[in-house]
């Protein structure tokens, strides 16, 4: 980030921060023939040192997203004294994947979480304008759609584009300035601190990335070496236990040895796991494969298991029936390279997933569809019980796991190993 953090900061200072002489507050700095080049050059110093110091603060969280984007919003409230702020990062589709507020309180921001601003409007338009926008009156502006529920009005605006390797990723406005409406000084510091804080989204995204990948690499090698040394000490012990249960008659001492012979079988299906998530992407099984061939497969693959919990259900008195409806939404897209195993048996841990996400029953929806000419997209969604909010930076790691003895913790990790193996990546909302 920094050489990148310094060219922007550069860049601002080489345009000698053309708005500086309406002073940081918004009113005028009187010239006169004996200080006005003086004063000019304080003023453009002082809003540099404004922008280095909220720029440097956000670097501080480069290598935690959450807390970047949290400070992002914070920060730019301070930089451009405004009483609300807020963060909208977008997905490849466009729509909004993360939001983060920065002045609400608590009854405030509990009522708009569930209804963040989508775009529309006013916030749409910084987007294809692709610079700032600046508003003294929202309440009399003509691109004004209403507010969500829950947002609390808004009579001054100030919004910026987030952009970087000329890709929107989102972007960041503030709403009523103390003392006033935005200035034009304010705008240029919105612009400079946009283009520093998109650099250091992408980097802490980069940075997260690598991590990911090296952790994925390093605990797929310990998979495979424990499960091979796991699966020889099984192999022991089941031949052990099948010798011993030839010989005893007792019906106690077969119960108890049942027993181990059920433990240690299912810990070779831990150990069959734990192997499946170290087996690297099989690069010499890369044809072009169908994509909705293969989430079709992976839905028939798993029917027993969502069939069988809705039998299940409506047979047992201790819980009332419910049904798990799978659909297709498959759109036109052409074949891509890759291996079909790997892939399949990602969607596999991804219906399972959302099986055990719908105790009461619902819908699961496995969609393929295109983004651009040159990515799609393929998702599982469902109408479960979400992701709790302190689980969700850890969803891919290995061995977490929220289901206790019922999960291996490596479902969503194997999915993001698919994935990077594939040249593509993985995401999620809840």
């Amino acid at each position: 980030m920094t050489s990148e953090h310094e060219k922007v900061l550069g860049d601002l200072l080489s345009k000698g921060l053309g708005h500086a002489q309406k002073g940081l507050g918004g009113d005028r700095v009187p010239a006169s023939p004996q200080s006005s080049g003086g004063r000019h050059t304080q003023a453009s110093d002082v809003i540099l040192r404004r922008l280095y110091a909220a720029t440097t603060a956000i670097s501080a969280f480069i290598d935690d997203e959450p807390r970047l984007l949290q400070s992002v919003a914070e920060e730019f409230a301070t930089l451009v004294s405004a009483k609300y702020a807020a963060l909208g990062i977008l997905g490849d589709d466009g729509t909004l994947k993360n939001f983060v507020t920065f002045g609400l309180t608590a009854d405030e921001e509990t009522l708009l979480r569930p209804n963040p601003p989508t775009g529309k409007g006013i916030l749409g338009a910084l987007l294809p304008e692709g610079r700032a926008l600046r508003i003294d009156d929202v309440m009399a502006d003509d691109q004004r759609r209403g507010y969500p529920p829950g947002h609390p009005p808004m009579h001054t605006f100030l919004g910026v584009p987030l952009i970087a390797s000329s890709r929107v990723l989102g972007r960041l406005y503030a709403t009523e300035r103390e003392g006033g409406t935005f200035t034009e000084s304010d705008e240029t510091l919105a612009m400079g601190f946009a283009a520093a804080a998109a650099v250091a989204i992408e980097s802490a995204r980069r940075t997260a990335r690598l991590l990911a990948s090296e952790r994925l690499r390093a605990t797929g090698e310990l998979a495979i070496g424990i499960s091979h040394d796991f699966n020889n000490l099984l192999a022991t012990i089941l031949g052990r236990v099948e010798v011993v249960l030839g010989q005893v008659r007792d019906a106690t001492h077969r119960e108890s040895l049942e027993a181990i012979r059920r433990a240690a079988r299912d810990g070779a299906v831990i150990a069959g796991r734990m192997r499946e998530y170290g087996r690297a992407v099989d690069t010499d099984d890369i044809r072009p494969v169908d994509l909705g061939l293969l989430a079709s497969e992976a839905i028939e693959f798993t029917r027993p298991r969502w069939q069988i919990e809705e039998i299940l259900s409506a047979e047992t008195p201790a819980h009332p029936k419910h049904e798990i409806v799978v659909r297709k939404r498959f759109e036109p897209v052409p074949e891509v390279d890759g291996d079909p195993f790997s892939i399949r048996e990602a969607l596999v841990n991804l219906i399972f997933n959302a099986v055990d996400a719908m105790p009461d029953g619902g819908t699961i929806t496995i969609g393929v569809q295109p983004i651009d000419q040159s990515s799609i997209q393929l998702f599982v969604s469902d109408t479960g019980t979400g992701i709790p909010i302190e689980a969700q930076p850890h969803v891919f790691d290995p061995f977490f796991t929220t289901k206790g003895a019922r999960g291996s913790g490596l479902g969503l990790a194997m999915v993001r190993k698919v994935m990077d193996g594939h040249n593509g990546h993985v995401e999620f909302e809840t």
